[in-house]
Order: C-alpha cells, then structure tokens, then sequence
C-alpha cells in the first residue's frame, strides 16, 4: 500500500481491488483505512507507534 499526502487527506491504493482513496490523515493514524469502493478494511500494523507515525505524517512511506 502506497501513500501520497495531499493537504489534510493521504490518497492510498487498495491491494485487494486497486482502486484510489483518500483519507484524512488523522483515520491514517488511527489505522482507520476502509476502501471506498470494495468496502474492505485495510489495517496499518504499526499505525499506533510514534516512530511509524512519524515516517507516515511525513510522508516517508
């Protein structure tokens, strides 16, 4: 899964239909990431620790 940041949003691709989403960034760093199109809830292992959390924030990903 890779993101780009854009503003307050993070545009992500889905690995189970491809499709593009945006998401806020604040669900990103809850590990809040549910596809728009297929529904599916995609989850970041390691979204609750701060080191990961600065590397994603900062768009390191």
């Amino acid at each position: 899964m890779k993101f780009k940041t854009l503003d307050d949003y993070y545009q992500w691709s889905c690995d189970w239909c491809d499709s593009e989403n945006r998401t806020l960034w604040v669900r990103v760093a809850q590990g809040d990431l549910t596809c728009g199109a297929c529904h599916r809830s995609n989850s970041l292992p390691t979204a609750g620790t701060p080191q990961n959390l600065r590397q994603l924030m900062g768009g390191l990903c």
